[in-house]
């Protein structure tokens, strides 16, 4: 009798006795990254530790959640006392997330026998919320905590004041970082065809300027040197009639008869007659030539004659 209650005590306490005890086997030490920190549009690998410890050889499927969305699957198979990792890669996006692992399906492994479906204790676990960054200019600082989130040399807060993207070190993709062009003194908000636009514009505006200012120019010109210049012609014009009149008399008296000292004298009047022109060198120089040949053709024609 004694026998058969020792036989029937091992076998209701055998880890196998009934189908619904849950195994002592299952997750532990939470769940860990392959980088961290990460940051959004990237991927990770995301860990979690599994412990058998329930006597038995087992194997099974675990999944990966986000939020209760599922992310990947990995199978496992543990031989009893062993620990194992399983895992699922992640292309993590930015925002707030909860990971989760939970055992989806587990099998009892024993020789000779069909896999028989088993509970684990500790099918299941969750990882602490966790928040994303999107880190925009790849510097491994996420943009919350970037002063230069684009990493152009102009802080957030300069952008700020510029008017410029923050998270774009070219915020018009003329090439130039903002920066250079507020460095340089261009306008780092305006398109290369902007900027030609603009370009365009200013010769027309400078062309009305100069209008305006040719205009003032002729009108001081017309009302304060206009008067002086014509009080100077009427003045030339008197002395050039006077002397004229005084040369005439002269070849008049004597015609072709001139003395040496009567040509010197039609001289100094004809040079007289020039000089108002004096101004106008040009066409002095040449009335002056003209007068100077006139003078020794006539020289010459006397002493032919004499």
């Amino acid at each position: 009798m004694m026998k058969w209650a020792i036989v029937l005590f091992f076998i209701l306490w055998s880890p196998a006795a009934y189908a619904g005890e849950a195994l002592n086997a299952g997750f532990v030490n939470g769940l860990w990254f392959s980088r961290y920190p990460f940051f959004a549009s990237e991927t990770t690998r995301i860990y979690a530790a599994l412990q058998n410890n329930s006597g038995f050889d087992i194997k099974g499927k675990t999944a990966f959640f986000d939020k209760g969305e599922k992310i990947g699957e990995a199978d496992f198979s543990a031989v009893d006392g062993r620990l194992l990792e399983v895992w699922t890669d992640w292309r993590v996006e930015e925002g707030a997330h909860t990971i989760s692992v939970s055992i989806i399906e587990a099998f009892k492994i024993e020789v000779g026998k069909n896999p028989e479906p088993i509970v684990l204790a500790f099918a299941s676990f969750a990882q602490e919320p966790l928040v994303v960054e999107k880190d925009t200019d790849g510097d491994r600082t996420g943009d919350k905590s970037d002063a230069d989130d684009d990493n152009d040399g102009l802080s957030d807060s300069k952008e700020k004041e510029y008017g410029t993207n923050p998270l774009t070190a070219d915020s018009d993709g003329d090439g130039i970082s903002d920066k250079k062009e507020i460095s340089g003194g261009t306008d780092p908000l305006k398109s290369p065809s902007q900027k030609q636009d603009q370009d365009a514009v200013a010769p027309n505006v400078s062309l009305r300027d100069k209008a305006s200012t040719t205009v003032a120019l002729l009108q001081e010109v017309r009302q304060t040197y206009a008067p002086r210049v014509i009080r100077a012609v009427k003045q030339t014009m008197e002395s050039i009639d006077t002397q004229a009149d005084y040369a005439a008399k002269i070849i008049r008296t004597k015609k072709d008869n001139l003395e040496p000292t009567q040509y010197k004298s039609l001289f100094v009047v004809s040079l007289a007659l020039l000089l108002p022109l004096v101004e106008y060198w040009r066409i002095s120089l040449v009335m002056f030539a003209a007068m100077l040949l006139w003078l020794l053709w006539r020289r010459v024609k006397r002493g032919r004659h004499a």
